[in-house]
């Protein structure tokens, strides 16, 4: 565990080096490099930019949330622009404000006495 701690210390430096030499013009290595692979080629499983190699997915709590991350990622879609806008009422843009409707109340009872 304390070796993986420490490879994802380095490749998180590693991403802030990356990052500044961006700012500062260079070139973009992240578009460059490949994935990270573990021995038998397949890239290493990680949640939130935390990665497991070797004998660290073995580690009792990592096999299951490695599991659970797969199979939230396989029923996690994106919304379509008409699915998002489904639930948009004029509430959200402010058109039907409270005090307004307040107002609207007190004046129809006002009218019916």
């Amino acid at each position: 565990r304390d070796l993986n701690d420490q490879i994802n210390k380095l490749l998180r430096e590693k991403g802030h080096w990356q990052h500044r030499i961006r700012q500062l013009g260079g070139p973009d290595y992240n578009s460059l490099e490949p994935k990270t692979l573990d021995a038998d080629g397949r890239t290493v499983p990680g949640t939130s930019g935390y990665k497991y190699f070797g004998a660290a997915r073995d580690l009792p709590g990592v096999k299951e949330l490695l599991s659970a991350d797969s199979s939230q990622a396989a029923k996690k879609r994106l919304k379509t622009r008409a699915e998002l806008n489904k639930f948009i009422t004029p509430d959200y843009y402010g058109f039907r404000d409270e005090s307004i409707v307040f107002n609207l109340l007190q004046r129809e009872a006002q009218i019916e006495q």
